[in-house]
């Protein structure tokens, strides 16, 4: 460039103006330059410091150096109400070296610092004031003189710090006029090219009254091409009043603009001098590029250049107030734009207003485009053309909403002309922001929307996203601000289709703890059902049965409904113990369903079911808390039918905290039951016609009163129509059947709960099953995990660990736990006094782990029964070949017995006083039978223990059946009960608990009582 040198063209003075607070300060600046006065303000006056160091920004008139100035006055003329007296002026005079008086020197002072180029003024009274600075000094025999003017300035000390800029040049000489002529190089040959005809204005800073212009009558300037050289422009004028200008070109209507350095910009013109300045590059362009910022400190910048980046949001609504005469604008960031709502969307409105089509882009500084506008051609209801502008997203950005502006209506995923794919793109909202796509926007699994927010609870009661199109709502990704490796858990984007066909995405969180909610406890109520569906005869039935709390525990669907909210209610969210659910997605319902046994719940604490109802942009909240009551117990009895007459069998099912009988759906008819930690029935049987193994679940459910069939599947192929037993594994919730096989031992089969649950199709493949071998005939099973019990018919009791199921397990000496035919262990237990046809017999009934839910399952429990088979007289040949009638034992007792880790034996509830056994000689007969059972009073002992028939919290539940003869009515009767076993009682533990189970068999004589078949 081949400007000329000058030197602090402009000397702009930042007036700093510092009060009470700042004297220390001031003083501290003072007293490092060496020449600070160490006086401090009074009460009633001010300080306030005077940069005088520009730079090298403008043209000016002539070259000057600030620091040569010999001395500086400064006159503080006190501005005055009408009517009050004027007040003389304060002049501070002031050496470049040095503290100078002044006036008035007992009140204030003034000192120049010449390594920062500032004055320092303090003691100032408190006023509104207008300011004239001079300085002076003396080269080569000329004295330049500098000179500025700042009109209401105030000083206080109860203000705040403010600054000020002061512009100063050459001291103007009243009446005189100076001249101008700058030289410009159009490299390009742009005006030649585009025959254009650009118009130069000069406006006057600080009295925008006066202007030059090239056009008009008689113009005061002029700009011309060089005739020697197209590419030199020249501009010139004369008779210009002095004062400093701003340099304006346009070139109307074209949608191009001319471009000079930033630093070329304003002028001075001096009394009777001619400013110069030449090889100033002009350049034509057809896009205005600015420089932006989000730093909210770089308001006042003027965007014009990377040096001076001007925030983003005052850019945007500075451009929307006057939109350069471009076609396209460009904006360029050094980060990702973080941009208010209400500046795009003006920007938009005034966009719309222009008459052509224009582009405006945001460019990020890695080049792309995150945010643009493009202008789209329309027609009103009159046919007349407009352009409408439409904003599109295709790069990250940030989004800041405000109070009466959040929504940003988006048209397209295109903002450079270029469409792109959004895989990368994340959208940060903030301040509650929220998108509206139009018809352009598709969203897809290969084009996904990914929002990021630090909080997104604020759009439960507004949409994060409006579409024209319904998308699945998987397509929009949430991310928490700054973590966007993987979607964000905490919260969950729900899907609601409005009356116009639109579709709103809101978000509601996955714990409802971020809500501020207004509770609404009067207007609103919460209401429990259970839905219960029955197949019969006629078809399926549903059945709703309303719960209170505490609400029945049962393996069914349990619906809350909300209710009592006049106005119209916009969303539903429905929370479990704070948590949402998958099954309550839908805002649209006022219901919340879930199964109590398929969701997690406190069963044996308070749950609380709570309801966000949105209404009218507001939050209420009900709560509804309940705690879950168990059965206590369940008990089921299989048995011979009544009338004896018939093959037929039927499952009889008791609630066992009642005692009364509940009904079972069709097909629980086998004696082969058990119950899971649920206190759901489970039975297995084989069907005949196709040798398969049948497993049927029938839920308890209280609130109904009855037992459900839930699931009845054909599980497996068997070579048998022997079940030997089946039992329930808490620990991994693993059904197991034992079968005995056709001249092959014995197999397990293993049917998962889950699986079996979630079978659809009608068979459940059963994967896990062993074969066992064993040289006695196995009875009973029972299963804890990995370790694996088995009875036998020789009252042996065995463990084993089966782990590979793919191999065959053998039952020996090795797996024998306890044999408890055991005299030691059973006292007056004596094989020898059995009958020689077989009817007596010392038998295992049954295993269980536990109580069967979960508990002390440490320990094994065993029931052993003896009993005889048959009832009556016994006879044998005597020694002539007749047949007699003979003495005969008959038994009917039994026992509990616990099997500890260490195979320690603890025996509850066996009668053992052999010598007090009942004997009877019938009248007329000469034989004594001897009956071994303990008395009809006892409830301590147990007549004849078969099975575990229930299940009951920390409890054993036994069907105990057997028979005692009754002296009163001289004949035998049955002697049927539930005998219960509190397993954490140190002391008499078993509690008969009467004939709640009872067989309604004919009583009979002596010669036709038979057993009970259970």
């Amino acid at each position: 460039m081949k400007t000329k040198s000058f030197f602090n063209g402009l000397a702009v003075f930042a007036l700093a103006l510092g009060f009470a607070g700042c004297s220390d300060l001031l003083q501290t600046k003072n007293s490092s330059a060496g020449n600070a006065s160490a006086g401090k303000n009074v009460p009633g006056t001010g300080s306030f410091e005077i940069s005088v160091d520009a730079g090298e920004r403008y043209i000016a008139a002539v070259d000057y150096d600030v620091n040569k100035i010999e001395s500086w006055t400064i006159v503080l003329k006190e501005k005055t109400e009408a009517g009050e007296e004027p007040v003389d002026p304060i002049t501070l005079t002031c050496p470049t070296t040095g503290e100078a008086e002044t006036s008035d020197s007992s009140i204030s002072s003034v000192s120049y610092d010449k390594n920062s180029k500032t004055l320092h003024a303090q003691r100032i009274p408190s006023g509104k004031y207008d300011i004239k600075l001079e300085g002076t000094y003396t080269e080569n025999g000329i004295t330049v003189t500098l000179y500025g003017v700042k009109t209401g300035i105030t000083v206080s000390s109860d203000s705040t710090k403010n600054s000020v800029k002061v512009l100063v040049g050459l001291k103007k000489t009243e009446g005189t006029t100076g001249d101008l002529s700058l030289g410009f190089t159009d490299k390009a040959l742009s005006f030649e090219k585009y025959t254009l005809s650009p118009v130069v204005t000069l406006t006057k800073i600080g009295d925008a009254s006066v202007v030059f212009s090239t056009t008009g009558d008689s113009p005061a300037l002029n700009f011309a091409a060089s005739e020697a050289d197209a590419t030199v422009w020249t501009l010139t004028g004369s008779s210009l009043e002095p004062g400093w200008y701003k340099i304006e070109f346009a070139v109307s209507g074209s949608g191009y603009t001319l471009r000079i350095p930033g630093d070329k910009t304003m002028v001075e013109i001096a009394s009777g001098i001619t400013t110069t300045a030449t090889d100033i590059e002009i350049s034509l362009i057809s896009a205005k590029i600015y420089y932006a910022t989000n730093d909210a400190s770089a308001v006042n910048k003027n965007g014009l250049a990377a040096s001076s980046r001007k925030n983003i949001n005052a850019l945007l609504k500075k451009l929307a107030e006057g939109l350069p005469a471009v076609q396209k604008v460009e904006i360029h960031m050094d980060d990702v734009p973080e941009i208010e709502v209400s500046a795009l969307n003006g920007l938009a409105a005034a966009l719309s207003k222009e008459d052509s089509e224009k582009q405006f882009v945001i460019y990020n500084k890695d080049g792309s485009s995150p945010v643009g506008f493009t202008m789209e051609s329309m027609e009103d209801d009159e046919g007349n053309p407009y352009y409408e502008a439409k904003i599109g997203i295709a790069g990250s950005v940030v989004l800041l909403g405000s109070e009466n502006d959040k929504v940003l209506t988006v048209s397209s995923f295109i903002t450079s002309g270029i469409e792109v794919s959004i895989e990368d793109v994340y959208i940060t909202l903030k301040n509650g922001a929220s998108l509206n796509f139009g018809d352009g926007v598709e969203l897809s699994t290969d084009n996904l929307l990914r929002l990021c927010a630090d909080d997104f609870s604020s759009y439960s009661v507004k949409p994060i996203v409006k579409t024209c199109a319904a998308y699945e709502a998987t397509n929009i990704m949430l991310y928490k601000t700054g973590a966007t490796e993987k979607p964000t858990t905490e919260y969950t984007l729900i899907q609601k289709t409005n009356n116009d066909s639109t579709c709103s995405y809101y978000v509601k969180p996955a714990s409802d703890k971020v809500f501020d909610a207004v509770t609404a406890s009067d207007a609103l109520t919460i209401t429990a059902y259970y839905t219960i569906t029955t197949e019969g005869e006629s078809g399926e039935t549903t059945e709703k049965i309303t719960v209170s709390d505490p609400i029945p525990y049962d393996n069914a669907d349990l619906t809350f409904e909300i209710s009592g909210m006049d106005s119209e209610i916009e969303n539903y969210y429905w929370y479990l113990n704070r948590k949402t659910l998958d099954t309550s997605n839908n805002p649209e319902t006022a219901t919340f369903t879930f199964n109590p046994h398929e969701t997690a719940v406190e069963v044996d604490d308070v749950n609380t079911v709570s309801c966000y109802v949105s209404c009218g942009g507001v939050l209420y909240l009900k709560e509804y808390e309940f705690n879950f009551a168990k059965p206590s117990a369940s008990a089921a009895v299989w048995m011979d039918s009544v009338s004896k007459s018939s093959s037929a069998q039927f499952m009889q099912v008791f609630a066992f905290d009642t005692g009364t009988p509940a009904t079972i759906g069709d097909g629980a008819n086998s004696k082969f039951y058990t119950f899971d930690d649920e206190c759901t029935l489970w039975t297995a049987s084989v069907k005949t016609e196709n040798v398969s193994l049948s497993i049927a679940s029938y839920p308890l459910l209280v609130s109904a009163g009855k037992y459900t069939t839930s699931n009845v599947v054909e599980v497996a192929e068997i070579d048998t129509t022997d079940i030997k037993d089946v039992c329930f594994d808490v620990k991994n919730k693993n059904l197991w059947v034992l079968a005995e096989l056709e001249g092959y031992g014995y197999k397990v089969f293993k049917i998962n709960r889950g699986d079996f649950y979630n079978t659809t199709d009608g068979a459940y493949n059963v994967s896990d099953t062993a074969s066992v071998l064993a040289s006695t005939t196995i009875t009973q099973l029972a299963v804890d995990g990995d370790t694996f019990y088995f009875a036998d018919s020789d009252c042996n009791v065995y463990v084993s660990d089966i782990i590979d199921f793919t191999k065959e397990t053998t039952l020996n000496e090795g797996n024998l736990v306890k044999n408890l035919a055991d005299t030691e262990l059973l006292t007056g237990f004596d094989g020898t006094l059995y009958d020689s046809n077989g009817y007596d017999s010392l038998t295992v009934t049954d295993l269980q782990v536990g109580d069967g839910l979960g508990y002390d399952t440490d320990n094994l429990y065993v029931l052993v029964r003896e009993y005889s088979d048959t009832l009556g007289y016994m006879t044998e040949n005597n020694e002539s070949g007749y047949s007699v009638q003979v003495s005969d034992n008959y038994f009917s007792r039994g026992a509990l017995i616990k099997i500890d880790s260490e195979r320690n034996c603890t025996l509850y509830g066996w009668w053992s006083d052999n010598e007090n056994a009942y004997k009877l000689t019938p009248e007329g007969y000469s034989f004594t039978d001897t009956y071994y059972s303990p008395s009809a009073v006892s409830t301590s002992e147990f007549f004849g223990p078969v099975k575990f028939c229930a299940v009951a919290p920390k409890k054993l539940v036994v069907l105990d059946d057997g028979f005692i003869w009754s002296e009163t009515e001289n004949k035998l009767k049955n002697k049927d009960s539930l005998v219960e076993f509190d397993i954490e009682a140190e002391t008499q533990p078993l509690t008969r608990k009467g004939a709640w189970i009872s067989v309604s068999v004919p009583s009979a004589s002596y010669y036709y009582l038979y057993k009970q078949d259970w």
